[in-house]
C-alpha cells in the first residue's frame, strides 16, 4: 500500500513536470497557454499530428534561432566596435589638435609677454629720451635767457657810456 502511494505521488509529480514542459514548449512555439486542467489527450486533439513537433525539434528550432540572433548580435557588435574605433581615432585627432592648440597658446603667451617687456623697455627708453631732451631744452632756454639778459645789460651799458 505504501509503495502504491509512493508511486501515486511520483506519478502526480511526473504528470506535473510533463505538463509544465508542455506549457513551456507551447509558449516557445507561440501556441496558446496550456492550462493545468488540460490533459495531454486534449492538446493532441487540438494540433494536427503532421504539424506536431517533438520537444527535441522545438529545442533544435530554438537553438538555431538563438544562434542566428547571436550571429546578428555579433555583426552588430562588430559594427559597433568599428564605430567605436573610428570615434577613438577622432578623439585622438582632437586630442592632438588640443595639444597643439595649448602649445600654440603657450607660445603666443610667451611672445605676448616678450612683446610687453620690449614695449615696456622701449617706453622707458622713450621717457628717458624725452626727459633728456626736455632737460636739454630747459638748459637751452636758460642759456638763451641768460645770454639775452647779458646782451641787454651790455646794450644798456654801451648806451650809458
Amino acid at each position: 500500500m505504501k509503495r502504491q502511494k509512493r508511486f501515486s505521488n511520483l506519478s502526480r509529480w511526473a504528470f506535473f513536470v510533463c505538463l509544465s514542459l508542455l506549457v513551456v514548449i507551447g509558449q516557445a512555439r507561440g501556441a496558446e497557454l496550456v492550462s493545468p486542467n488540460t490533459t495531454t489527450s486534449e492538446t493532441n486533439e487540438t494540433q494536427p499530428l503532421g504539424n506536431s513537433k517533438s520537444p527535441l525539434d522545438a529545442l533544435k528550432d530554438s537553438w538555431s534561432k538563438l544562434k542566428d540572433e547571436l550571429k546578428a548580435s555579433s555583426a552588430d557588435s562588430e559594427a559597433l566596435l568599428s564605430l567605436l574605433e573610428e570615434a577613438w581615432i577622432e578623439i585622438d585627432e582632437l586630442n592632438s589638435l588640443l595639444t597643439q592648440s595649448i602649445e600654440l597658446s603657450s607660445t603666443w603667451k610667451t611672445i605676448s609677454e616678450n612683446l610687453a617687456h620690449i614695449l615696456d623697455s622701449q617706453d622707458k627708453a622713450h621717457k628717458k629720451e624725452i626727459l633728456r631732451l626736455e632737460t636739454e631744452r630747459g638748459w637751452w632756454i636758460v642759456g638763451t635767457v641768460a645770454s639775452s639778459i647779458l646782451a641787454v645789460g651790455l646794450g644798456f651799458a654801451w648806451l650809458l657810456k
